[in-house]
């Protein structure tokens, strides 16, 4: 995604046990924070892991968002590849 003029919010990410994490979005972009616990959750999927993100918007457009990592073997990650086959 590309988006030359969109400014995105600090983040900030603090560990708060082996397995939990909180991921604070500043405020500046309303839904963003929503949007990025979506994204955790697919990347999660992605990488084989089980990942439960709980966000939840703080207000003025700020957001919280506490993961917590069940499991990171849960599945075998997805195959990908950046580029695509043959381009240059």
């Amino acid at each position: 995604m590309a988006i030359s003029d969109m400014v995105l919010p600090p983040i900030t990410v603090a560990q708060k046990s082996n397995d939990d994490y909180s991921l604070k979005v500043a405020a500046g972009l309303p839904g963003f924070g929503m949007v990025l616990a979506g994204l955790l959750r697919a990347m999660g999927d992605d990488y084989g892991a089980l990942v439960f993100p709980d966000g939840r918007d703080t207000g003025q457009g700020s957001a919280e968002i506490d993961i917590s990592v069940l499991d990171v073997s849960f599945a075998e990650g997805r195959q990908f590849d950046l580029a695509v086959a043959g381009a240059e």
